[in-house]
This record gives structure tokens, C-alpha cells and sequence, in this order.
């Protein structure tokens, strides 16, 4: 049975392992200064398939989005896309990213954004991916 809690656990608990930088989630109540750089993430996951027989598996789809927030006013833009570069490295097709059951099918790197204050880039990773449980 797929749980989205398992899920979004483990893909933040190994996006932790390899980041450089704070991770926080959505849900986290947190306020960063114009100097901070750190990194949001949010996992969607979409209907888990069920099936009827019982030996067979459940399967999800989903986007895990890890955004780099680095200040405008202490860092330069490529200091952005070389964390987002490094992060992206680790996610490659097929990986299951030392992750169980989750398999990375791609890994796309939309345009730098600014966030709403204008006072931090934002570069984003979007880890589509599959869940078999």
C-alpha cells in the first residue's frame, strides 16, 4: 500500500542527505531573511493505481519540486544553477535515488524565477517520478 507520508518523507530525507543548503518544506512554518539561501520542497503525488488481484503492485505518479532560493543581494545567479546543477546530478532516469520504490523517470530544470519580494532567485527542480508499492 503506497502512503503519501512515506513517500514525502523519504524523498525529503534523501534530499537532505545531499543538499548544501537548509531544506524546507511548504508546510514549515519558516520566515528567511534577504541574506539566507535554502531550499523549499513539495512533493505531489498523484491517484495511487490499486489493483484487484493480490499479488499484484500499486502504482503512483508524481512531481517532487525542490526550489533553490539564493539571495540577489550576497550571491550571484550562477551560484544558483551550479546548487540546482549539483542537486540535478543526483537525480538521474531510473535512479531509484536510494529511495524503495521510487523511480526517477525525468528531471526538468524550468527558467530562474524571482520570488514575490524580488529579493532571491529562485531555481527549480522538478523530479517526476514513479512509486511502486
Amino acid at each position: 500500500m503506497i502512503k503519501q507520508f512515506n513517500v514525502e518523507k523519504a524523498l525529503r530525507d534523501n534530499l537532505k542527505s545531499i543538499a548544501t543548503l537548509a531544506v524546507y518544506g511548504w508546510d514549515n512554518n519558516f520566515e528567511p531573511q534577504v541574506t539566507d539561501s535554502y531550499i523549499l520542497e513539495k512533493c505531489m503525488l498523484g491517484n495511487v493505481a490499486i489493483t484487484l488481484s493480490p499479488n499484484d503492485s500499486e502504482n503512483a505518479n508524481g512531481i517532487y519540486q525542490v526550489d533553490i532560493y539564493t539571495p540577489l543581494a550576497t550571491k550571484a545567479k550562477w551560484y544558483g544553477l551550479e546548487l540546482r546543477d549539483n542537486l540535478k546530478a543526483n537525480y538521474t532516469k531510473g535512479l531509484t535515488a536510494g529511495i524503495t520504490g521510487i523511480i526517477i523517470n525525468n528531471v526538468n530544470t524550468p527558467s530562474m524565477r524571482m520570488n514575490e519580494a524580488n529579493t532571491h532567485r529562485i531555481h527549480t527542480l522538478d523530479i517526476n517520478f514513479t512509486v511502486i508499492g
